[in-house]
């Protein structure tokens, strides 16, 4: 069994599931529900940071998924921002991906 392969495969589907939550975050839902979606998408973003630095997983696949991983956030925070006007309050969530996506950036200029 090869680890870097199973990591990077790993690193790769776990990107996809948060572009997932992203796009469905953009979907017609009632605030809960997306609320919800945005502390999964988060949360996911957070344990797999914790997981790359732990094990000290391969640089070029977890460069491309924190990668994945601001897109993700960037197509969330423009939905969250188009609803905005609507009366819905993401203010705190359009923050939290905005400093993620900043501390994203700094980590991935530091590989």
């Amino acid at each position: 069994m090869d680890y870097n392969y199973f990591a990077s495969l790993y690193l790769t589907s776990i990107s996809t599931a948060v572009l997932a939550l992203s796009n469905m975050c953009c979907c017609e839902l009632d605030p809960e529900q997306r609320r919800k979606i945005l502390i999964s998408m988060l949360e996911l973003e957070q344990s797999t940071a914790d997981l790359i630095a732990e094990l000290e997983l391969n640089a070029a696949g977890a460069k491309i998924c924190k990668e994945g991983f601001i897109y993700a956030n960037d197509t969330a925070i423009r939905h969250l921002q188009k609803i905005q006007s609507q009366s819905c309050d993401f203010d705190e969530y359009t923050t939290a991906l905005k400093l993620e996506n900043k501390t994203l950036k700094e980590e991935l200029n530091s590989l």
